[in-house]
């Protein structure tokens, strides 16, 4: 799991799957948070087309194609649409400037290098955090306070 990915459920009921990704979109799968088994076949093929990893062209390997062989082989592996991976990074405004519906989501994936790009920032204070109306915000109380609502601090803030 990538380390900007935030975990809002409980992942239990896809552990009895072989493989387990997240779709990104249309014609991609990613790569940020991977479930498998020791064993996965799915896995082991997918590994075997890194020996031509290009890293200025990681997408190929890392998205374009798992997304190819689940394709081929859509039995050998769980495609969760729409609740591990969206807002995708196309929709990375839904993060950062706009609110995006994500309790039913599994997982959000923050994509913190594009943080600065995008929100101006690098980083928000606990303040900013408590007030900040977007879902980067209401995802941020709610690993905090388990309330996503905006709420003010300033009282206990020194």
């Amino acid at each position: 799991m990538d380390d900007d990915v935030v975990v809002l459920k409980s992942l239990d009921s896809l552990r009895n799957n072989e493989m387990v990704l997240g779709e990104e979109n249309y014609d991609a799968l990613a790569n940020s948070i991977i479930m498998a088994s020791p064993n996965s076949w799915f896995l082991k093929k997918w590994f075997t087309y890194y020996k031509d990893f290009n890293d200025t062209k990681w997408s190929e390997s890392s998205c374009f194609v798992p997304w190819s062989l689940w394709h081929l082989f859509p039995s050998t592996i769980n495609v969760v649409k729409e609740r591990m991976l969206r807002p995708n990074w196309e929709e990375i405004k839904f993060l950062y400037h706009e609110l995006w519906d994500w309790r039913d989501n599994y997982t959000v994936h923050l994509y913190s290098r594009f943080m600065v790009n995008v929100d101006g920032t690098p980083e928000r204070s606990l303040q900013e955090l408590s007030v900040l109306n977007t879902t980067y915000g209401e995802i941020a109380r709610y690993v905090l306070w388990k309330d996503p609502k905006i709420r003010d601090i300033t009282e206990w803030m020194v």
